[in-house]
């Protein structure tokens, strides 16, 4: 049997997970009927040879999609495709800016909590509006639901656009609605703030909230924004900066940054300055070491997986809205 992949393989992308890729090729293929019910699809090695993959990447794809009912594994014999369930289920398009520890949370609950009861297939378009477009573009019209979390560098004007023609009992949207910045979209923002909420005489000891600027983290502009709403609500002065070479006295400072984190506070002991003492610190990130670090760094996050599976029960209930992730605040001796 010549293998499906051929004309295929060069599409395979540099980043994200392969298996996911392979998952997805497989899925266009029983689309357009290159391989029917009761079909045998190309054994674990003649996938592995063909796309230069490793036989547990592929094998991690087919088991997943024996999981999801598509594929059926006839020991001795190889995988095939599964009767009539895999047409019969929801077919989703899941639409996510880049595939981060944030996405891959949401993305791994969303298909736990869907099961069987659906077929996804994952596109990325790497925060760019014009790549959102092309993948978006060629695939209305395919699915019964299209779950897009819109994320762009800039404001997604001509996304928004795009969204408008998908019915709105069929789109699903995380995050801010595009063709805004985040200061004209502030529910975010609104989160955040009742997140916050109970350490508020804790914050006001501070003069001012500085965000420390990491280069490598997307949509940097997009978070002061959004902060700056936040301090603005605790009647703060808010900065968005370089790392300094010591921490000041009486500012409160947010890093999304380990490096960043860990610098702040060897620095403040130097000088003999204690994070929640003399200058505040939270981590935009928790971490299983936070608690231990230099008596207990704060942090806000985002409950990726809680997203996930919000998202998967407005499918399974046929119901729509626009969600945004909620926010979970540990406030520790850092603030």
């Amino acid at each position: 049997m010549n293998s499906p992949f051929t004309s295929f393989s060069p599409v395979l992308q540099e980043s994200g997970p392969k298996y996911c890729q392979i998952i997805d090729l497989i899925l266009k293929d029983i689309d357009r009927n290159v391989f029917r019910p009761g079909d045998r699809i190309p054994s674990i090695k003649e996938t592995s040879e063909e796309l230069l993959l490793s036989r547990d990447t592929v094998e991690k794809a087919y088991r997943e999609l024996s999981q999801r009912g598509v594929l059926i594994s006839v020991p001795g014999k190889g995988y095939y495709v599964k009767g009539k369930t895999a047409s019969s289920k929801l077919r989703v398009l899941s639409l996510l800016p880049c595939l981060g520890a944030q996405e891959q949370s949401m993305y791994a609950t969303f298909l736990q909590t869907l099961g069987k009861h659906a077929v996804v297939h994952l596109r990325t378009y790497q925060h760019d509006e014009d790549l959102f477009q092309e993948v978006l573009g060629e695939r209305l019209g395919d699915y019964d639901y299209y779950l897009v979390w819109t994320r762009f560098s800039h404001t997604g004007e001509k996304a928004a656009r795009l969204l408008k023609k998908i019915p709105q009992n069929k789109l699903i949207q995380l995050g801010k609605k595009p063709g805004k910045v985040a200061a004209k979209d502030p529910e975010m923002a609104k989160t955040i703030v009742r997140a916050l909420q109970p350490s508020k005489s804790r914050l006001a000891q501070y003069q001012g909230w500085t965000l420390l600027e990491d280069p490598q983290v997307e949509l940097a502009q997009e978070w002061s924004s959004l902060l700056g709403q936040v301090a603005k609500s605790f009647k703060q002065s808010f900065t968005s900066q370089p790392l300094p070479e010591a921490p000041e006295k009486g500012v409160f400072y947010l890093c999304s940054d380990n490096r960043h984190l860990l610098s702040l506070i060897r620095q403040g002991q130097e000088l003999g300055l204690a994070p929640g003492k003399d200058f505040g610190l939270l981590h935009l990130q928790e971490h299983p070491l936070l608690p231990a670090l230099a008596g207990g760094i704060s942090s806000l996050s985002f409950l990726s997986d809680q997203l996930g599976k919000d998202a998967a029960d407005l499918i399974l209930q046929k119901t729509k809205d626009q969600l945004l992730p909620q926010v979970q605040f540990h406030a520790r001796a850092s603030i």
